[in-house]
């Protein structure tokens, strides 16, 4: 796909917010993409699409995964807020010409994560919770880490989002623990003898 035939996609289906937003991820994307030495084209074209199906029923985005062949976790199915990433997989996959496995992951992987993510997965990932049009309290915290290390800034993400859920009583998806327990396991497990 053309940037030309993504931006065509992206017009027809985003307004507003939403729009604005899939255009900073883009941005963001592409900024990490340079830093972390991933293809840039390709990081700010999963970027724009990434939130594809964001403001599709519930019903269309259960069609496109049907269509597509996606399996989906059970936490997926029962959290419409996490619905829309394998939605979005599911559009790339039933109406472009995008073959790119890593870049129809990265649109499925953006909100929860998962473990063995790409590189490409992990910018998108990251650029998702940092892009310009973000305000929540810790943004400043993960930009700076994420400036520093993809990892950390996922490491600090995860954490905050299981710990968010927590306190709410909502369902934790099974790719974020995963990706936490990953993280722990690979990056911030502190051995016996350092101890």
């Amino acid at each position: 796909m053309t940037e030309e035939q993504i931006k065509q996609i992206l017009y027809s289906k985003l307004v507003g917010k939403r729009l604005n937003h899939s255009l900073m991820v883009a941005k963001a994307s592409k900024s990490l993409a340079k830093l972390y030495n991933v293809d840039v084209d390709r990081a700010y074209k999963a970027g724009l699409l990434h939130d594809i199906m964001k403001n599709e029923s519930r019903e269309n985005q259960l069609l496109e995964i049907k269509t597509a062949g996606i399996q989906i976790n059970d936490d997926e199915l029962e959290n419409d807020k996490l619905l829309h990433a394998p939605a979005g997989a599911a559009f790339i996959i039933n109406n472009t010409d995008e073959t790119d496995i890593e870049v129809i992951n990265a649109i499925r992987y953006h909100t929860t994560g998962r473990p063995k993510m790409s590189v490409l997965e992990k910018v998108v990932y990251v650029a998702d919770l940092i892009s310009e049009d973000r305000e929540y309290t810790d943004v400043d915290i993960v930009r700076e880490k994420a400036s520093r290390s993809l990892n950390e800034a996922i490491f600090y993400i995860t954490s905050f989002q299981i710990s968010y859920l927590v306190k709410n009583n909502l369902l934790i998806g099974s790719n974020t623990i995963g990706l936490y327990n990953e993280m722990i396991k690979e990056f911030y497990r502190v051995d016996d003898n350092d101890k």
